[in-house]
């Protein structure tokens, strides 16, 4: 049987130890910052293609571009002119298709491409995976939830 006295020392012990515990928790502070890299340089993730034996699929890359007030537009033309670096990977949309123009509002981007972008060699799947790694590169800024795509200011092509 328990003394009266010791309950209230059981409950202050408890206290005292949850306390500490969660005061060790926050003594940790903040994480550190990630490592700078080049100042002359921001990190875009984007998407290319890449086979297994059965199947093809995207592979998330890093790519460090110039900054720019535009850094959707210069992302996009990273994953067409830009080299992926994982080994086997390969771009899927045509070298000379650029961006004409990309607007964004409420979580929606509407990227205008030239005509090219619909000279894609590579079959429905590579067309679907082509289309994916657009949306994927997109979708990697804050605010772009969804992507449209226009042709050269057609909906239609």
């Amino acid at each position: 049987m328990l003394r009266k006295p010791f309950l209230p020392i059981m409950l202050v012990t408890f206290f005292l130890c949850a306390l500490l515990f969660l005061s060790a928790c926050d003594s940790q502070g903040p994480a550190p910052p990630p490592p700078d890299g080049d100042p002359a340089t921001t990190a875009v993730a984007v998407y290319y293609l890449k086979a297994s034996p059965t199947d093809f699929y995207l592979v998330r890359e890093v790519h460090e571009i110039a900054p720019t007030d535009e850094m959707e537009v210069a992302a996009l033309e990273e994953l067409i002119q830009g080299e992926p670096l994982t080994a086997g990977a390969y771009r899927v949309l045509p070298a000379d298709a650029s961006i004409l123009g990309l607007e964004g509002e409420d979580g929606l981007a509407t990227v205008d491409f030239s005509r090219e972008i619909l000279d894609a060699n590579v079959g429905a799947a590579g067309e679907a995976l082509g289309i994916q790694s657009i949306v994927n590169t997109l979708t990697e800024f804050p605010g772009i939830e969804q992507v449209m795509f226009l042709v050269e200011g057609d909906l239609d092509e």
